[in-house]
């Protein structure tokens, strides 16, 4: 037994040596540890569990607000749902926590155009624009918008460039 004590001292101190060799991180610079686990869960029972599925990702979003990945999944779950005006808030919450790309902000526009809100539609198409001018869809959509809000001069601008660029 003598013999197996110094190895199980080795061991214990080496053991230790790892322990203290593991940096430690401050608490204020840690992610929010329980709304990735939230996340996490949420992305495991979306499509066998939806209800239990959507408690984790409100609670995850609780936890930490300026998660735009589970802004963004509640948004896709509320239009699915067809519940428009609680999708365009969730999309929007998503731009504010750094989601400021063109398919989001052609999203919240496809939703507005939906909801009859033109001027707030052609303000998000033009942001999904100036994100990426390559979207013609969204293009020609504003075009379709000043159209239909009278304004000819911008429309007829704006249906000639689509025209050049699908050409070229």
């Amino acid at each position: 037994m003598t013999q197996r004590l110094p190895g199980r001292i080795l061991a214990a101190t080496a053991l230790f040596t790892l322990v203290l060799a593991v940096p430690t991180v401050a608490p204020q610079t840690r992610a929010a540890p329980g709304s990735i686990q939230d996340l996490n869960r949420y992305y495991q029972l979306r499509t066998r569990d939806p209800a239990r599925a959507l408690f984790f990702l409100r609670r995850s979003i609780q936890r930490d607000p300026t998660d735009r990945r589970a802004w963004e999944e509640l948004g896709y779950l509320e239009l699915r749902a067809g519940h428009k005006a609680a999708a365009l808030a969730a999309f929007q919450s998503a731009v504010k926590a750094g989601a400021d790309t063109a398919p989001m902000h052609a999203q919240i526009g496809y939703i507005l155009l939906d909801l009859k809100r033109e001027i707030e539609t052609l303000a998000a198409f033009r942001r999904s624009l100036a994100i990426n001018p390559n979207q013609e869809a969204v293009r020609l959509q504003t075009a379709f918008i000043l159209d239909g809000l009278n304004r000819k001069g911008e429309a007829y601008r704006v249906f000639k460039r689509v025209a050049r660029e699908t050409r070229d």
